[in-house]
C-alpha cells in the first residue's frame, strides 16, 4: 500500500518541472551574456584618437626638452644674443638711425636676427623624424595610431617648446640693440620673428619626413637654405631676371622686408640719386605689413601640409 501510494504521488512531476525551471534559467543567463559580449564588441578598441593626440604630444615634449633645453643650447643661444647686443650696442637709436651708415648697421642686425633663429629651428627641425623613423614604422605596423595622430601631437608639443629661445633672444638683443623703443613695434617684430622660426621649422620638419635619412636631410636642407638665402634681397639686389622668381619663394625675403618696415620705415634718411647701395633701406615691398605676414602664414600652411602628405607617404606600414 505504501509503494501504491508513493506512485499515485507522481513525484517525478517534481523533477520534471524543476528541470524546465532549470533550462529556462539557463537560457536567459547565455541570452544576457551574449548580448554583454555583443555590447562589448561594439565597443572601440584602444584609446580615442584625443588621448592618442595628448599622449603623443606629452612623449614628445618630454624627449624634445633635453635636447631644446640643454646647456649646449641655451648656452648658444644667450652667446649669439650678448655677442650680437655688444656689437650693436644701441645702433638703433635716434641719433644712429638718422644716418646711412647706422640705418646700414640696423638692417644688417634685422637680417642677422631672422637668419639665426630660423636657421637654427631649422635645422633642430630635420632631425625630428628621421632620429624617430624606426619608432614610427612599428608603431604605424601595429596600428597603435594613426599619421594624423603623430602630426598633431608632435606639432602640439613644438610650440612651447620652439617660442623659448626666438623670445629670449630678440628681447635680448631688441633692449641691448635699441631698437625702435615702442611696445607695438617690440611685439610685431616678435610675432614676425616666430611665424618665420615655425616657418623655417616647418620647412626643415618637411626634408627631414620627406627624406628620412640624416645625412641626405642635411645635405638637402644646406642646398635649400642657400637658394632661399641669396636672392632674399641683402646680399644682392640685382639678381638675374631668369632667377628673379627665386626671391617671391623665400621666407626670408618677407621677414627681412616686414621686419624693415617695422623698424627703419619713417626713421632713415632719403637715399641720395644714383646710390644703389642704398636700395637696401629704400623701404617695404607694400604699404602696410599685412601682405608679408599673410604670405609668411600662407608658407607656413603649405609646408604643414606637405610634411603630413610626406609622412602618410613615408610611414606608411609594409
Amino acid at each position: 500500500k505504501a509503494l501504491l501510494g508513493a506512485i499515485a504521488a507522481k513525484p517525478f512531476e517534481r523533477f520534471k518541472t524543476a528541470a524546465l525551471e532549470s533550462q529556462s534559467i539557463l537560457k536567459e543567463v547565455d541570452l544576457q551574456t551574449s548580448r554583454v559580449g555583443e555590447e562589448e564588441e561594439a565597443e572601440p578598441e584602444g584609446a580615442s584618437y584625443l588621448t592618442q593626440i595628448g599622449v603623443i604630444c606629452v612623449r614628445s615634449m618630454k624627449d624634445r626638452r633635453f635636447e631644446s633645453f640643454s646647456a649646449d643650447s641655451l648656452g648658444v643661444a644667450l652667446f649669439v644674443a650678448i655677442l650680437c647686443g655688444i656689437m650693436w650696442w644701441q645702433q638703433g637709436r635716434g641719433e644712429n638711425i638718422a644716418t646711412l651708415v647706422g640705418a646700414s648697421n640696423v638692417a644688417a642686425l634685422l637680417f642677422f636676427l631672422s637668419m639665426f633663429l630660423s636657421v637654427n629651428l631649422m635645422f633642430s627641425s630635420i632631425f625630428t623624424f628621421p632620429t624617430e623613423k624606426t619608432m614610427l614604422l612599428k608603431e604605424r605596423e601595429a596600428k597603435v595610431y594613426p599619421v594624423s595622430a603623430f602630426f598633431f601631437g608632435r606639432t602640439l608639443a613644438g610650440i612651447p617648446i620652439d617660442l623659448a629661445i626666438p623670445f629670449s633672444v630678440t628681447t635680448i638683443i631688441y633692449l641691448m640693440a635699441g631698437l625702435k623703443p615702442t611696445v607695438g613695434a617690440y611685439l610685431l617684430t616678435l610675432i614676425t620673428l616666430v611665424i618665420s622660426c615655425f616657418t623655417a621649422g616647418s620647412l626643415g620638419l618637411l626634408i627631414g619626413a620627406a627624406v628620412l635619412d640624416l645625412k641626405r636631410a642635411q645635405s638637402v636642407s644646406i642646398c635649400i637654405m642657400l637658394t632661399l638665402m641669396l636672392p632674399s634681397g641683402f646680399f644682392i639686389q640685382n639678381i638675374p631676371v631668369w632667377l628673379s622668381w627665386i626671391s617671391y619663394l623665400s621666407y626670408i625675403t618677407y621677414t627681412f622686408d616686414a621686419l624693415k618696415f617695422i623698424q627703419l620705415k619713417g626713421r632713415v634718411p632719403e637715399c641720395p640719386p644714383g646710390n644703389e647701395a642704398c636700395s637696401l633701406l629704400s623701404g617695404s615691398q607694400f604699404d602696410t605689413l599685412g601682405p608679408q605676414i599673410g604670405i609668411l602664414l600662407l608658407m607656413l600652411v603649405v609646408f604643414r601640409a606637405g610634411v603630413y602628405v610626406s609622412l602618410r607617404w613615408a610611414a606608411k606600414p609594409k
